[in-house]
């Protein structure tokens, strides 16, 4: 400190500023094994189980926003080669832009592993409902998601850790850099981001 007077300084604001932001409330993304245990309990609920298991899976590989996610019908989804499932994102013939004011965005989600079961069931879905449906209509908005989010979360005991649905989008990045040790650059574009 005697070699630069002005670093005490510079450190005590740091520190103010820091707790100015109270980082201890910060909402960190949930491991894969807590979203799956999330996935898991979402799955008991007596009037919606089966369709936000699907719902929470859908947006934690894919990445995407819960209003994005909400939105998606059947025709939007594309089974490819049994191992992936395509998504368009905010069809342009919606005329309701992504968070980016983009229309046509598309995910690709690889299903290999643990979610192989995916491109079959979302296979399925496409013989029984109509293309034009909504995939999650039976949920009929974010708060009934949250709510019932936030219910799972708290039989799971995990209410401390203030999970929300949208930590799933920070989840599944999250997820990619660590354990796949994907570039930034590619967590940038498979996940949409406008800005670094």
């Amino acid at each position: 400190f005697k070699e630069n007077p002005d670093l005490m300084k510079r450190v005590q604001n740091s520190l103010t500023t820091w707790g100015r932001r109270e980082p201890n409330k910060s909402r960190l993304p949930p491991s894969e094994d807590v979203v799956m245990a999330l996935v898991g309990q979402l799955s008991t609920d007596a009037q919606h189980g089966s369709s936000l298991a699907l719902l929470t899976t859908l947006q934690y590989l894919g990445w995407f926003r819960p209003g994005e996610i909400l939105d998606v019908r059947l025709k939007d989804l594309v089974v490819q080669d049994g191992k992936r499932v395509g998504v368009v994102v905010r069809p342009m013939e919606e005329l309701r832009p992504g968070k980016t004011g983009e229309f046509d965005e598309s995910v690709v989600i690889d299903c290999s592993g643990r979610f192989e079961w995916l491109p079959e069931l979302i296979t399925r879905l496409k013989v029984k409902l109509p293309e034009s449906e909504r995939l999650f209509k039976a949920i009929p908005d974010y708060f009934t998601y949250h709510a019932k989010f936030a219910a799972a979360a708290k039989a799971l005991n995990l209410e401390k850790h203030n999970l929300v649905p949208y930590l799933l989008r920070h989840a599944g990045a999250s997820n990619a850099a660590l354990e796949l040790k994907m570039p930034a650059a590619d967590i940038k574009l498979y996940g949409r981001w406008a800005t670094d």
